[in-house]
């Protein structure tokens, strides 16, 4: 008889062969005085009557880590010790506050250039030396050279556009005590995009430059500039829509994926016919133009509107029907320019996005008896991005409760707040539905959390941030390398809707644990922390290992081995460990079978001494290698 294995199941296979991970598996385990396990209350999907009101209940340090681990990628040490003794306004205050406007700096040249400008190498096409930036408008890569190698791997437009994924995930590891990198994220899954598809490396660095300056932007104003953005103009065939071919690709996406969403019934939201009628507004927008006495640079990022690629509806010669949308829209009309206007692009944009977000029209006739009914179209574009951002920042399953209590008060704020992200975010975060017990250690984490989390909450960073320009790059592609080999990499989404764990249902985020990915996940913990594992993660000869000894050392009080249990419980799992938990750890890594906990303490204390042997110090080693690799190789350890 064919059997199915629940997702918890999944994760706990590679644990029955182990027995010390069988003593201390949650399906071995109750919790002393009874109490259900807050995943297991979470498993069933229940919810209370919790909502947006402000947190009301203490902000200790688990709570503290609870929203550390849900805004930033891991915890360290060292924010957990700055943010002590802060009310949690401060915190989320300070997390979200100064959120950059500006990139801090331009991807840099690490790659060789085989011929370059010069002849030599020594700049490449675009004339950037090693070790400079590249990106800016005087380096991008000429027509004349570079061109021929749109698919060879020595040409410096591949390998631009590999450097500007390791320059993404290296913003990540380095981010500070902010919320901003996971909305950076955020954004960039919303409006996903594939760089390694588009392959044109200067439009891909300045649609990853949109985003990262517009985290809190007006989503209007947003939408409008994704519209004219090189890299998308390609990537959705925008460039290719005009008034005699038109192409309906990113007319369609805008309203589905972008702004209005698909949670109103098919045939009660947006038309075919809107989406034709999008796609002739949105005729002749280029991601780079022609331009007369100017020679043409396939490999730049040079938009523009061409006035004679436009659909001008009635103004049209000969005329055309009215750009007029469908019931869903309020049978809107698009007032058409004149022919040949340069401004045309623009105002047809402009009221597009207009009709959208449009907050006056309460009674859209196709939404009269779906629960739909008295909304405006901003109102649903606004629950259609609280959702996403509920699903990003709390969990994956949203009931009638959820709806009313969180959802709907978050996107009034939105709309109240232009369409900005972060008030709504701030609110979340600092809501009792956030520290809600069913919503901790709920979620499984994204590969971005298991890798630079890891390395974040071990200090490990500095191993990737060596002052030598190439080899520091080397090691963030690494580390880009692991997450993409667990489904996700930044602008290398699979398709236009994004990563599936945040939009398939039922299962939303337990895709990112499979059969392929969960090994993935576990050996790159092991091999960083732990005894080793089966796989291969040595990327340009960069493979880091801790410091088991010199991270416990910023530890609170790593001589005992009851604290050190406790705290690395903290900062590595989703959810703490039962006492029986710990003490079976203890006594098999830490106390190697032993009783007495000063047989630990002996051993730390022989191994910090200034005066220790190789020996005494690889002991030590050894021991803290086992219970690392234990502690990553926990179901909970996968949650977050």
């Amino acid at each position: 008889m064919k059997t199915t294995l629940s997702r918890r199941d999944f994760l706990s296979l590679g644990n029955k062969q182990d027995p010390l991970l069988k003593n201390i598996s949650p399906h071995a385990r109750g919790r002393s005085n009874g109490s259900p396990h807050a995943r297991i209350q979470a498993d069933g999907c229940t919810t209370t009557s919790s909502g947006v009101e402000a947190y009301s209940g203490p902000f200790g340090r688990t709570e503290l880590i609870h929203l550390l681990k849900r805004a930033t990628y891991g915890v360290k040490k060292t924010d957990l010790d700055y943010f002590a003794g802060k009310s949690l306004t401060e915190v989320v205050n300070e997390l979200t506050s100064g959120l950059p406007t500006a990139i801090p700096h331009y991807p840099l040249r690490e790659y060789d250039s085989t011929v370059g400008r010069n002849g030599d190498g020594s700049v490449d096409w675009g004339g950037v030396a090693p070790g400079e930036e590249w990106g800016r408008p005087e380096h991008v890569l000429s027509g004349n050279g570079g061109q021929l190698g749109i698919s060879d791997p020595t040409a410096d437009n591949f390998w631009r556009d590999r450097s500007l994924q390791k320059w993404n995930i290296g913003l990540a590891l380095n981010q500070g005590r902010s919320i901003y990198e996971k909305l950076v994220l955020f954004w960039l899954n919303h409006f996903a995009m594939n760089s390694v598809t588009l392959n044109y490396s200067q439009r891909s660095f300045l649609y990853t430059k949109l985003i990262r300056e517009n985290v809190n932007a007006d989503l209007r104003e947003l939408v409008k500039s994704i519209t004219k953005d090189p890299a998308y103009l390609m990537y959705l065939n925008g460039q290719d829509n005009t008034s005699n071919y038109p192409d309906e690709n990113f007319a369609r996406e805008i309203q589905e994926l972008f702004c209005i969403g698909k949670e109103v019934p098919f045939d009660k939201r947006y038309t075919e016919e809107d989406v034709k009628i999008f796609a002739r507004c949105l005729t002749g927008h280029k991601g780079i133009m022609f331009r007369q006495g100017v020679p043409y640079n396939f490999l730049g990022a040079d938009y523009g509107f061409n006035p004679m690629d436009h659909d001008y509806g009635v103004n049209h010669l000969p005329a055309r029907p009215a750009k007029q949308l469908s019931p869903f829209y309020s049978n809107r009309v698009i007032q058409d320019s004149p022919r040949n206007s340069a401004t045309a692009g623009d105002s047809e944009l402009n009221q597009l996005v207009d009709a959208m977000f449009d907050d006056t029209d309460k009674n859209i006739a196709t939404l009269a008896g779906t629960a739909f009914q008295g909304w405006s179209r901003a109102d649903i574009v606004a629950d259609f991005i609280v959702k996403k951002v509920y699903h990003w920042f709390v969990f994956s399953y949203i009931d009638d409760n959820i709806k009313a209590n969180v959802i709907k008060p978050l996107a009034d704020l939105y709309k109240q707040s232009s369409f900005r992200i972060l008030p709504v975010v701030k609110t979340l975060l600092a809501s009792q539905h956030f520290f809600d017990m069913r919503h901790r250690g709920a979620m499984i984490k994204t590969p971005y959390d298991v890798v630079i989390g890891l390395l974040r909450t071990t200090n490990g960073e500095i191993l990737a941030n060596v002052s030598d320009v190439k080899q520091r790059y080397f090691h963030y592609n690494a580390l880009h390398q692991q997450t993409l080999g667990m489904a996700m990499g930044a602008i290398e989404s699979p398709n236009v809707a994004g990563w599936s764990p945040y939009y398939q249902a039922p299962q939303f985020h337990e895709l990112w644990i499979n059969s392929d990915t969960l090994p993935k996940r576990q050996d790159f913990a092991k091999r960083y922390c732990g005894n080793g594992g089966a796989g291969t993660w040595s990327f340009d000869a960069f493979q880091p290992t801790l410091n088991h000894i010199e991270f416990c050392k910023t530890l609170s009080n790593p001589g005992d081995p009851n604290v050190l249990i406790n705290e690395l419980g903290e900062l590595f799992l989703g959810l703490p460990l039962t006492t029986n938990q710990k003490d079976t750890l203890k006594s098999q890594t830490l106390l190697t079978g032993q009783s007495n906990d000063n047989y630990w303490a002996q051993a730390w204390n022989a191994a910090i001494a200034p005066n220790s042997s190789i020996q005494q110090r690889n002991v030590v080693t050894t021991r803290l290698r086992a219970l690392f690799d234990v502690l990553v190789r926990l179901e909970e350890f996968q949650l977050t």
